[in-house]
């Protein structure tokens, strides 16, 4: 019986996929909130990779835009 040969890691090529993977999924949360903003009617006023500035028009409103990308991750995560 011969062993399986085990294939050699490239740690630069997985580092360099995981910070392009992070880079993306972080994208895409805060394009979650810049949609939500708006969807529920507001602006925005900045989109960073930090945070989302809204202009949203009511409390419930800031609330939905806040609460959208968790929910969103949830949801794709399940």
């Amino acid at each position: 019986m011969s062993t399986p040969k085990k294939l050699p890691i490239d740690l630069l090529t997985v580092f360099g996929i995981s910070l392009l993977v992070v880079s993306l999924t972080v994208t895409i949360h805060e394009g979650i909130h810049a949609l939500t903003c708006l969807f529920v009617g507001g602006t925005v006023l900045e989109f960073s990779a930090q945070h989302i500035l809204c202009d949203a028009p009511t409390t419930a409103a800031r609330k939905w835009m806040a609460a959208s990308a968790p929910i969103f991750n949830v949801l794709l995560g399940v």
